[in-house]
């Protein structure tokens, strides 16, 4: 009958090792550490725990100028090269603060070019409504639908009042949208959407009244519109 070797630990739980450390032996064979790390003991296993540098390449597009240099540190979110950042992923990477920032930074660069001045506070409005959108992602025990965009006056309302009756807030993500998609979604009438946005907007506000049962809308419609005498002859008892 073949003998059952004993297995000895050589090292610590959390003892920094070096490579070709020895790890534990069993019976004569002796196992060593492939790498440096720490040694992080388990029920059956023994690991050895160290830092690996990760290198992202990014592709620098032709004809654009490199603003960092060898060896320089930078934080996530900072601009490599020149050219226009992507506000979406400059929204992501640093907060709305920064790319509002960005935004009305932008924006002044083009009027200031061209000679015109422009006081900042016209274009923090235009900022301040480009992040006034927010995505339904949870509806709760709200009237609101998920996936709908709504504005971000109607989401606080919504969830203020959810909080007084007890009843489940909805939950949603802030976006940032552009001038154009920012007005389809506003409640106003003043906004009259373009073409290409049409079916979109009708579908919305068709869903709208269906979900809030207009019915008597649509009935005084179709009484309306239906024909005040139906027989055309003029000799019939029903037209005398």
């Amino acid at each position: 009958m073949r003998r059952k070797q004993e297995v000895k630990i050589l090292v610590k739980d959390g003892a920094a090792v070096v490579k070709n450390s020895e790890l534990f032996a069993v019976g004569k064979k002796i196992f060593k550490a492939r790498k440096a790390g720490v040694v992080k003991l388990e029920e059956k296993l023994i690991k050895v725990v160290s830092d690996v540098e990760k290198v992202k390449e990014y592709i620098v597009p032709k004809g654009f100028g490199i603003w960092v240099h060898d060896g320089d540190e930078v934080k996530i979110g900072d601009q490599l090269t020149e050219g226009s950042l992507d506000l979406h992923q400059l929204y992501q990477l640093r907060g709305k603060l920064e790319a509002q920032k960005y935004i009305i930074k932008e924006i002044q660069y083009v009027y200031s070019s061209q000679g015109q001045p422009l006081n900042d506070k016209h274009i923090e409005i235009i900022a301040r409504q480009m992040f006034a959108r927010v995505y339904i992602s949870d509806a709760g025990d709200t009237e609101l639908l998920p996936g709908e965009i709504v504005e971000k006056a109607i989401f606080d309302r919504t969830n203020e009042e959810a909080k007084t009756s007890g009843k489940k807030q909805v939950k949603g993500e802030q976006l940032l949208l552009g001038i154009t998609k920012s007005s389809l979604t506003t409640n106003s009438f003043r906004c009259t959407p373009d073409k290409e946005a049409l079916p979109s907007v009708a579908a919305r506000v068709a869903w709208s009244a269906w979900s809030r049962d207009w019915s008597s809308v649509f009935s005084g419609s179709i009484t309306d519109t239906a024909p005040a005498k139906s027989n055309p002859n003029p000799k019939s008892k029903l037209n005398r």
